[in-house]
């Protein structure tokens, strides 16, 4: 039987509880909120979990921490079983740490107006536009 229940709290699985393969005549089934490999056999109905390991330091060496994510996202830290909201208040983030400086940086990209007076500017504004 399968779950969608995720032991971290840290998976986004939007397609199902698994995927269904076959690569060189051998069927797979990978359960995604588990994150389980079994092999299985159709005829005999059989499977064998297949151990999957990762080296953990390696994995975390790979993350950025806070960065530029992409053009929609140009200063954040995503959350996942790597980078927890605990890291974060513990100040163990793998990867750069928060920088209020980049951040203002890249929020002046976005908004013209981070100086706090954001609605008085919009009321010049419209009133100019009024006028």
């Amino acid at each position: 039987p399968v779950s969608n229940k995720v032991s971290s709290g840290y998976f986004y699985n939007i397609i199902g509880t698994g995927i269904f393969y076959s690569m060189a005549s051998t069927n797979y089934y990978f359960h995604i909120s588990d994150r389980q490999l079994y092999e299985f056999d159709i005829t005999t109905k059989t499977f064998n979990k297949i151990d999957i390991q990762f080296n953990v330091d390696e994995l975390k060496q790979q993350y950025h921490g806070f960065s530029n994510q992409s053009s929609w996202i140009p200063y954040s830290c995503f959350e996942n079983a790597f980078q927890t909201l605990k890291d974060l208040l513990d100040e163990t983030l793998p990867g750069r740490p928060f920088d209020k400086e980049s951040q203002l940086i890249f929020y002046k990209h976005l908004n013209a107006s981070i100086d706090g007076r954001a609605g008085e500017k919009i009321y010049q504004f419209v009133k100019s536009k009024l006028n």
